[in-house]
């Protein structure tokens, strides 16, 4: 459930006049601090205690700047890796060690979150807002609707391939390995207590791949079988060989400020937690996955899930970021046996691109089943370039001479990414505006 991305990408767009949080400064009851009511270890936004209840009762009474902050605040903090990963732990109050739970029960009620939160922004008087504050509410109108309406298709993806931007496992991997940080002692504590975790995430990741398989989602058998030696590698490895334990040894031999005994001690009990409750789930869902081979389907693509009509007619972009069920991820993973090729993602492109090599047919093995773990993915990036240059094309026609690329330009990037219906509307806006000088 990506949230931080969506979010920077609008909190960076306030330098074009519009945004989706408040000016920096004291919140509505007096209180400059950002922390959510109840925001302890146990209740706060991450917890499992947390309900669409409690969220909406925190958001009754709010402006709209604040109900903005407010929401997406608790929106976010559902994903705790996502606020650790970008630095923000401690400026919205994440003060537990925890993981991003992915259980069934807890995602549920995150999407019984994002309809409240639309509920209650609908309830604010679009008509009565500034056009700046218009955009603001349209953008999020269209993120919340569009989360909400995913919940049918809750588990149309594959949580373990040997893509890194949509396997659970390698996603939780590269949390410790490039995206939690360790420049203090705490931060140090944190990620050793975290590591503890990692077993129950992967017993809640199991249960979402059953609860698939019991729906009919299964990724195709080659998915599985170029997973499995991966999974295999790290569920064979010893604990002070393992990603986890290196990344840690040496980021703490750079960090400075604790002894060595206090670094002996923290890679101490990391090792301990690696050998305890890392490797074993590992090599759970090595197990798992090898059954898997012999029921997995050589079909591949949307049109053999259940319910693929209704699928197919969700938004392209609906498509490409509801299968991402990571959010850091490199482009394209590089682990795997028999015909999967190990090439660079840049000659993947210009060969999809081109599709020719010497006057044959280029059919790139590792690009197809990219698109084939990530449904819409691609697509969903070649409609929004064709809709761009749709709409510079209207710019041009209704201006003339008076159309100015750059101005066109500054238009489009400055107001960070827009839902493509609400790009058309802030550029007929931006012509209307060029016409009356």
């Amino acid at each position: 459930m990506s949230l931080l991305l969506v979010g920077l990408v609008l909190s960076s767009a306030s330098t074009s006049g519009w945004r989706l949080f408040p000016s920096a400064g004291p919140s509505e009851s007096g209180d400059s601090s950002t922390d959510p009511p109840g925001s302890t270890a146990s209740t706060g936004p991450w917890s499992t205690g947390y309900t669409a209840k409690a969220l909406a009762l925190e958001l009754q009474g709010l402006s709209l700047d604040g109900f903005f902050a407010a929401s997406w605040k608790a929106l976010l903090l559902r994903d705790p890796e996502t606020v650790v990963a970008y630095g923000l732990a401690e400026v919205y109050g994440l003060d537990a060690p925890v993981l991003t739970d992915i259980s069934d029960a807890y995602v549920r009620e995150t999407y019984r979150m994002y309809n409240t939160v639309l509920e209650m922004l609908r309830q604010y008087g679009r008509e009565a807002l500034t056009p700046e504050e218009q955009i603001s509410y349209d953008v999020y109108e269209w993120y919340l609707d569009d989360r909400a309406r995913q919940q049918e298709f809750l588990y149309y993806d594959y949580p373990v391939t040997f893509f890194s931007t949509t396997a659970v496992h390698e996603q939780t991997m590269h949390f410790f390995t490039q995206w939690h940080p360790i420049r203090s002692r705490r931060d140090a504590e944190d990620s050793v207590a975290r590591l503890g975790l990692v077993g129950a995430k992967f017993a809640q990741l199991l249960e979402g791949l059953k609860l698939r398989e019991k729906a009919g989602i299964v990724a195709p058998r080659f998915v599985v079988e170029w997973t499995l030696p991966g999974v295999e590698e790290m569920a064979g490895a010893a604990a002070t060989a393992s990603p986890y334990y290196r990344n840690l040894k040496e980021k703490l031999d750079a960090l400075r400020g604790p002894t060595g005994a206090e670094k002996r001690a923290l890679l101490e009990a990391a090792e301990e937690a690696i050998q305890e409750t890392i490797l074993p789930p590992y090599r759970t869902l090595a197990g798992y996955l090898r059954g898997l081979v012999a029921v997995a389907s050589t079909d591949d693509g949307v049109w053999r899930l259940p319910q693929r009509r209704r699928l197919l007619r969700l938004p392209l972009a609906s498509l490409h970021h509801n299968r991402a069920y990571g959010r850091r991820g490199s482009p394209v993973g590089t682990r795997g046996v028999g015909p999967h090729p190990r090439r660079h993602a840049g000659h993947l492109r210009h060969a999809a691109q081109t599709g020719y090599e010497s006057g044959d047919l280029i059919v790139p093995t590792e690009q197809v089943a990219w698109y084939v773990v990530w449904p819409g993915q691609a697509t969903a990036y070649y409609v929004g370039m064709l809709k761009i240059l749709e709409l510079r094309q209207m710019a041009l026609d209704r201006l003339g001479d008076r159309f100015d690329l750059k101005g066109f330009h500054d238009l489009v990037l400055g107001n960070g990414s827009l839902p493509l219906q609400v790009l058309e509307r802030v550029v007929d806006g931006y012509i209307e505006g060029q016409k009356r000088r």
